[in-house]
């Protein structure tokens, strides 16, 4: 109650400078306009122009337009300040950090950005420093868990999960929103008694590995693209060994109403493909592979991934020589398929990257290629 009459009192006062303003500026005009008169002039003159006489008068003063002004600026005040406090909420952060093996992490480094809108009216319409931002950090505890309470701000933003011995990848969900406007069972992250999870890799054991990126073009009139994922390409001698065929057929080709409607297969000859959720694909399975994945494609279709989609995948090759973990991308736009990931050309499932044992000379390669080829 106090401080909405105190809010009301400063409406009043600043309407009361507006109204004051607007009034000593309309007397202020017409006194300067008395002022620059000539003595007996009066405010219309006869202009002779040849046989015309033409009365030249001046605009009466206009009426002063406080009142109407005054109370837009105290209802665009008032809006203002009812908006400031929807933006900033109670800002209640929890969950816990897990690594793959689902073990709590302890003592990793959360790095977060809070933005908070100003509930200053002044700052606010000077349309300066109305968003602040303020760094925080917070350390797992040893069950791995996180707790942030206390403040008041709009957004989090999650920059970065790090500690010694371990790797991070931002999940996609990096944004955290405290607005009051939004309802409470979309915020689990602010329940204690759920709160969010973030996955951690633990380093281990690294060992020689290849890293992918391969751009398959689409051309009319094609419907399968062999890929050796080593990057070999046709030499004019011998051909690459083929680790995945994509097949991209028509869907319905007798049918003239979804003319490009197509099948997008995925298939490992010498072994076997299978999509995963793996926030980190570093360690393939051992079972479970299949011949082939597919998905229907249809342009302009109703799924948010009818246009261009994203999914990650183990492959077994070569008779289990050679696992892979590739995230296969589908650009329409650049009518493409760009795969990226990594292998491992020694028969193991252990696809963690270590830039120090990473092999980039192409001659060594080749030479890989060859040997898992036999």
């Amino acid at each position: 109650m106090r401080r909405a009459a105190i809010f009301a009192a400063v409406i009043i006062a600043l309407s009361g400078v507006l109204v004051w303003w607007l009034l000593r500026g309309g007397a202020t005009d017409n006194r300067q306009r008395d002022q620059d008169r000539a003595p007996g002039e009066s405010l219309s003159n006869n202009l002779a122009m040849g046989d015309t006489a033409v009365e030249i008068s001046r605009a009466p003063s206009p009426e002063p337009r406080g009142v109407e002004e005054v109370v837009k600026s105290a209802e665009y005040i008032y809006n203002l300040k009812k908006r400031l406090a929807v933006m900033n909420g109670p800002v209640e952060f929890h969950g816990k950090v897990i690594d793959q093996q689902g073990q709590p992490v302890e003592g990793a480094k959360l790095k977060l950005n809070l933005s908070i809108y100003t509930e200053s009216i002044i700052k606010a319409l000077g349309e300066k420093d109305a968003v602040q931002n303020e760094s925080i950090h917070l350390l797992t505890d040893n069950a791995g868990r996180f707790s942030l309470s206390g403040k008041r701000g709009s957004t989090l933003r999650l920059e970065a999960v790090e500690r010694e011995d371990y790797l991070w990848l931002d999940p996609g969900l990096g944004s955290f929103e405290f607005r009051r406007d939004i309802p409470q069972q979309n915020r689990p992250y602010a329940d204690p008694t759920k709160g969010i999870t973030f996955q951690m890799w633990r380093k281990g054991v690294t060992e020689p590995v290849i890293q992918v990126h391969q751009r398959v073009r689409l051309l009319e009139n094609k419907t399968d693209y062999p890929v050796n994922i080593f990057g070999a390409t046709p030499d004019g001698v011998a051909q690459p060994t083929v680790d995945l065929l994509i097949r991209t057929p028509l869907a319905a080709p007798d049918d003239p109403n979804r003319p490009y409607d197509r099948w997008i297969i995925l298939q490992a000859p010498g072994g076997g493909i299978q999509e995963t959720q793996d926030v980190y694909p570093y360690a393939a399975p051992m079972a479970g592979y299949e011949k082939e994945w597919r998905k229907l494609y249809q342009p302009g279709g109703p799924r948010p991934d009818s246009e261009g989609w994203s999914r990650n995948y183990y492959l077994r090759t070569r008779s289990g020589r050679v696992y892979a973990g590739l995230t296969i991308r589908f650009a329409p736009g650049e009518t493409a398929f760009v795969i990226d990931g990594i292998l491992n050309p020694h028969g193991s499932r252990n696809l963690e990257l270590d830039p120090a044992k990473q092999v980039t000379d192409p001659e060594e390669i080749r030479r890989l290629d060859a040997e898992t080829s036999k």
